[in-house]
């Protein structure tokens, strides 16, 4: 009868496995919004999610690059998923120096503000939000969302959700700062955080 001990590579393999999911967990924590490129945000989100911009020849009061920007790579236009905006392709010009590119599930206008910087404002019935410094800043706050809900959160990276929730909110909190810097100033994608602190998302 052989008496020798049984071979036992499943615990190595365990071991390797939760070596490489450390590792794993690691890089998607320790990854740095400003390093990745545009082409490789839009190809993460869905590139056929977004939609070009036809009309950009009549708005000689946006930059070049921008113009160039909305004609070849268009915005993220998905009235499913934060912040519900669809667009037709089509950029319509409001008044006020404002150019309308989408509109939300709730008809309020996201537009260009071509008089402070070409930020991104929402316009409602009785109130301007501030939404982003600038559009390529805004598919960078739609794609650090996704991410973070997909690689992050879908990943289970700083463990249970629910046990977690502060933990992964400081964590969306600072994907955001690396791309607005004080994102604070930008209210819907601020509450994502203080709803995640607070347990309620």
């Amino acid at each position: 009868m052989n008496h020798s001990p049984p071979h036992e590579p499943a615990a190595f393999e365990r071991s390797d496995n939760q070596a490489g999911r450390a590792g794993e967990f690691a890089k998607l924590l320790n990854s740095n919004m400003n390093n990745i490129t545009l082409e490789s945000k839009i190809d993460f989100l869905g590139r056929e999610k977004f939609v070009k911009f036809t009309n950009t020849a009549e708005f000689l009061m946006l930059s070049q690059p921008l113009r160039e920007l909305l004609a070849t790579k268009g915005v993220y236009s998905n009235s499913r998923e934060l912040p519900y905006v669809a667009t037709s392709g089509q950029l319509r010009d409001i008044g006020k120096g404002l150019i309308e590119f989408g509109k939300n599930d709730i008809r309020d206008q996201f537009c260009i503000d071509t008089e402070n910087s070409n930020r991104i404002v929402s316009i409602c019935p009785d109130h301007t939000d501030l939404i982003n410094s600038s559009f390529e800043n805004y598919i960078n706050c739609i794609y650090a969302l996704q991410y973070f809900s997909q690689e992050i959160v879908g990943k289970r990276v700083l463990g249970d959700y629910r046990k977690n929730n502060t933990r992964y909110a400081r964590k969306l909190l600072d994907m955001f700062n690396e791309i607005e810097g004080d994102i604070n100033l930008y209210p819907i994608w601020a509450v994502q955080v203080d709803e995640r602190e607070a347990g309620v998302l």
